[in-house]
């Protein structure tokens, strides 16, 4: 299909115009053209059309190809500019090509028409390519430059085959030093990194040279211009000519205050480990010595009117161990001092005890207690396990006064759900993300400690995430709740 072709003729002689169009015919093209003579014509062409180039006579009465070729400029036009005279001084034609025609060609000579109409078609495109990539870089540029100074880091260019390295404004100010201050080298920066570092600092920047990284990444200390040492993360990666490395392009984050915070952190978790050790023995001893001598004290006291009272005294004493384990617990898992010691078991060895345990205690209270036994195996830590559905199934039995409790299994697809279901209080949808936070309970706004401390879902919920598995509530007010604890399943057989 022959390519098409918009051309704007711009000459006073209508034969003229036609023998130009017929020469850019016969070479192929389909041509849709105007011709124009006057300035106003030209104008309204330009406005009106998108030409693929415009081919202008030198001389025409009140104007000619100066005239058209500023308002070709003024216009924005950017297609090929062909001027074609019979007769044209050099002196002329240089004057035109300075002004901004991309060539001229003699009437006698209209065979090279064509061939030139061509090549500028060529350049233009050629042009609007090396356009559309400059205006891509310099958004990316823009967008790079707007990124690091949201990121409020430094930036760094390091030129290899030169060995000049460009430091930002920014890089600078980072380290107290005046905008230009360093000098345009590697060591300007090398020279700063604390003595400690400084060996790993150019060993991975030597592996990613080589080609053994894709990225440059080293945290280490900078000395500033104080003389203080600051945490920096410099991150970096290699343009490569040809696999070699010629430039190579990063940036510099100021880590101190995040190391800080950890170093803060760790000193807190170091102090936090040592009450811990200090409580289980030091708080856990005198609790124990005052169940001793309340035991002492009932006996001296049988058949006494105050020997109740010794009653009372080891129900406080009770719900004082309670808490105080209880919260010693809390305090472990927050600060990671509980490892799941993972093992492959068989699930109802778990649930099978479990419903052994329970079944009289529902039946004590009056509570009717079904149990499904568990097939399969699971890959967990079986006291951990073990001690949220205890705490799920001490909540059932508290929160049931008739009815009955469930306790079994259900597969989820790979996951299995141990569920334990009653037929208590129910929990309120507003509540059901609250039941899990530190000493929140329902209807116990008295605080009756024969209901609980409310630490036992809030342990339950930690004890899961250190497993990977998960606990989900369904419930209805007035006629019960279904906890289903989630974990990882493997089949019979397997």
């Amino acid at each position: 299909m022959a390519q098409s072709l918009r051309v704007l003729v711009v000459d006073d002689c209508e034969d003229d115009a036609l023998l130009l169009v017929h020469r850019i015919r016969a070479a192929g093209y389909r041509v849709e053209h105007a011709c124009v003579c006057t300035a106003v014509d030209m104008a309204t062409a330009l406005a009106q059309g998108d030409w693929d180039v415009v081919v202008s006579d030198v001389r025409m009465p009140g104007f000619g190809a100066a005239g058209a070729l500023e308002l070709y400029k003024t216009a924005g036009g950017c297609c090929p500019f062909i001027v074609v005279s019979g007769v044209i001084t050099e002196e002329a034609a240089v004057t035109l090509l300075k002004a901004g025609a991309h060539d001229f060609v003699l009437k006698s000579n209209l065979a090279r028409l064509v061939p030139a109409i061509e090549r500028e078609l060529r350049e233009v495109e050629g042009r609007r390519a090396r356009q559309a990539i400059e205006r891509a870089l310099r958004l990316s540029e823009e967008r790079y430059a707007l990124a690091a100074k949201g990121a409020n880091d430094g930036l760094w260019d390091w030129d290899l085959d030169s060995g000049r390295v460009f430091y930002s404004p920014r890089w600078h100010q980072m380290l107290g030093l005046a905008e230009g201050q360093a000098a345009a080298t590697i060591t300007a920066w090398l020279d700063r990194v604390h003595p400690d570092d400084l060996g790993g600092v150019r060993g991975v920047l030597e592996e990613h040279l080589n080609g053994a990284s894709n990225q440059f990444s080293a945290e280490h200390r900078l000395r500033d211009a104080a003389g203080r040492w600051r945490w920096m993360l410099a991150r970096g990666m290699a343009v490569r000519d040809e696999g070699r490395p010629r430039r190579v392009v990063g940036s510099l984050t100021d880590t101190t205050l995040y190391r800080e915070a950890v170093e803060a952190s760790d000193r807190a978790l170091a102090a936090k480990v040592r009450f811990l050790a200090a409580a289980s023995h030091d708080l856990r001893q005198p609790v124990q010595a005052l169940f001793c001598f309340s035991a002492v004290l009932g006996d001296a006291l049988g058949g006494h009117p105050a020997a109740p009272v010794v009653a009372e005294l080891d129900g406080a004493l009770s719900g004082l161990k309670s808490l105080l384990d209880s919260l010693l617990d809390v305090s472990r898992i927050d600060a990671g001092l509980i490892s799941p010691a993972r093992e492959r078991f068989p699930l109802c060895r778990l649930t099978d005890a479990l419903a052994a345990e329970i079944a009289p205690l529902a039946e004590r209270k009056g509570l009717g207690f079904r149990y499904l036994p568990c097939h399969g195996m699971v890959d967990t830590d079986p006291v951990l396990l073990g001690r949220i559905l205890r705490n799920l199934l001490a909540n059932a039995l508290s929160y049931t006064e008739r009815g009955r409790i469930l306790m079994g299994c259900r597969r989820r697809g790979d996951r299995v759900a141990v569920v334990v279901a009653d037929t208590g209080i129910g929990i309120a949808g507003d509540q059901r993300r609250q039941i899990f936070e530190e000493f929140y309970q329902i209807a116990n706004t008295e605080r009756d400690r024969r209901k609980g401390l409310g630490l036992g879902l809030s342990i339950a919920q930690r004890l899961a995430g250190l497993l990977g598995a998960r606990i989900d509530v369904a419930s209805t007010p007035g006629r019960g709740s279904c906890f289903s604890v989630i974990l990882p399943f493997i089949p019979p057989g397997q």
